[in-house]
């Protein structure tokens, strides 16, 4: 055998593959195998980094490196090993575990080399695709992320308005019973269950959304609140949720569905730590930080979750923060979940601080400055001797409609209604300067709120409009459905809520004391 491998000069060949390895910053793998035995002449030195198996012991043992291999994908690689001996074909992807348990991508195919007679050898390259496989799962997740909002959008304003519908058919009814009714009872579980899904329903939105940067002032004790009907979905009925939330508000200045997303990731990770029953526990709380490394001196509010998962050790706490980092082995983690976190938290001018220790669970802890909360004057409740006028009313869907009519009646206006844009414009023509305040639907047959809007300009000018929309808000201002700066209410609205932002439109016209 010695003739044809030395018309191989598999040095020349493996040197110029590692130098190219090097001028691309990959990890690669170079074998040069003896032809029919299979036998390694030549292993370039990266063996050792990424297969940890020295050259030595390669060049000794021709299946050492095989033990680093994940059982799972071992007897797949043997067998395609012993074709590849056998003068067949090798292209194999496969798992490599590490000494540390950690998990590594490998693509390995195999090309005859020519000597003095043909296919005298094979020369192996085993690529290092860990990196490459992490960025298409970020991809792929990045594209069901996208897809969830789309869903999300499409069904958030009919879902809303079905809420909307329930909401406000329960209150007018309870107006409507007796206070002794045996009615009224069930009719406060109905209004609530539906109050219930509406929140489900932003939270939902507000999460696949994503990619929100929008920051305001934000309340951890609220946002944790609207996370938790999700977190006890995600997390199921063997985990307990628990929240422990501080007595006074604490504000921070932060993107809210961000604050949403944080915290379903981070339920995320303590559900995949937790190995059959356990524990999650959500808490706020304020610290004063006085000399920090990472921080300004000043008042933050924390917020942490506490898993009774089966911890990480010291090296993989230490990384976890780290891009497309994943410790546990077998999951189907991008290893972005953290990341993600840390990257929403730094914006927001916070940091993120990882404890763990095997068997002793992890605690995520965020820590957000803190801005001195003032409390938002409520508007004053519409009364008997005021906020009457005329109302128009544009709503495609006739449930929602009949609610919103309802409302403002039960509030002493007068209520005209419109089922589409057409309509809107015609009772607008014939009522011409005694309709006070209108109340549109964002999404109507053929039109927007915001056509609409300019249509009643033409005339009938300065008539103040009133938005209501199943969607998010930014998202409609973002795509030119309303004017900017206009008020827009999200459904299910309640009837308090309705009646206060009519009251106050009807006070920019000086109509408060107009009698219906």
């Amino acid at each position: 055998m010695s003739g044809p491998v030395e018309s191989l000069d598999p040095e020349p060949v493996a040197g110029e593959s590692a130098a190219a390895d090097k001028a691309h910053g990959s990890r690669e793998v170079v074998f040069v195998h003896e032809p029919q035995t299979g036998r390694i002449l030549q292993v370039s030195p990266s063996v050792a980094e990424v297969f940890g198996v020295a050259v030595e012991q390669v060049l000794s043992d021709p299946v050492a490196w095989t033990w680093r291999i994940h059982q799972e994908d071992r007897p797949r690689v043997l067998e395609a090993l012993e074709q590849l001996h056998a003068g067949g074909p090798f292209n194999q992807e496969y798992r490599v575990v590490g000494t540390d348990r950690e998990i590594t991508w490998i693509h390995d195919h195999a090309v005859p080399l020519r000597g003095q007679r043909p296919w005298t050898g094979r020369l192996r390259v085993a690529r290092d695709l860990t990196h490459t496989r992490a960025l298409e799962d970020q991809l792929l997740l990045a594209q069901r992320m996208e897809s969830a909002a789309l869903l999300a959008r499409g069904v958030s304003h009919d879902y809303n308005n079905l809420l909307m519908g329930l909401v406000g058919c329960a209150n007018l009814a309870l107006k409507a019973v007796p206070p002794d009714s045996g009615a009224r009872p069930w009719l406060d579980e109905i209004k609530t269950a539906a109050l219930e899904g509406a929140r489900l329903a932003r939270s939902l939105v507000l999460f696949a959304a994503g990619g929100e940067a929008t920051s305001s002032p934000v309340e951890l004790g609220d946002a944790v609140g609207q996370a938790s009907k999700l977190l006890r979905t995600l997390l199921g009925e063997e985990i307990i949720l628990r929240t422990e939330l501080d007595e006074q508000p604490l504000v921070v200045t932060a993107s809210f569905s961000g604050l949403q997303q944080v915290l379903l990731n981070l339920g995320m990770n303590a559900r995949d730590a937790i190995s059959g029953s356990g524990e999650v526990v959500v808490k706020t709380g304020r610290e004063q930080v006085w000399v920090d490394g990472s921080l300004p001196a000043g008042d933050y509010g924390l917020l942490s979750i506490q898993d009774s998962g089966t911890g990480m050790s010291e090296d993989v706490c230490r990384r976890a923060l780290e891009p497309f980092f994943s410790g546990r082995e077998g999951s189907d983690s991008t290893g972005l979940g953290l990341t993600t976190v840390d990257a929403i938290i730094r914006r927001a001018g916070g940091d993120v601080t990882v404890l763990s220790a095997p068997g002793a669970g992890t605690t995520v802890t965020i820590r957000l400055p803190l801005l001195e909360h003032e409390g938002e004057p409520s508007l004053p409740p519409c009364t008997e001797a005021c906020c009457r006028g005329t109302i128009l009313v544009v709503e495609d869907n006739a449930m929602v409609r009949r609610t919103l009519r309802g409302q403002l009646e039960a509030g002493g206006h007068l209520v005209l209604d419109a089922r589409d844009p057409a309509d809107a414009l015609t009772l607008v023509g014939e009522h011409r300067g005694d309709i006070h305040v209108v109340v549109c639907d964002v999404m109507l047959p053929g039109a927007t709120g915001g056509d609409v809007a300019t249509a009643i300009e033409a005339i009938a000018p300065g008539t103040p409009m009133l938005f209501i929309s199943g969607h998010r808000r930014d998202a409609l201002s973002a795509d030119g459905s309303v004017p900017p700066g206009a008020q827009v209410l999200q459904k299910p609205i309640g009837e308090a809520e309705l009646l206060s932002e009519v009251a106050r439109l009807l006070e920019t016209t000086g109509c408060i004391h107009t009698k219906a």
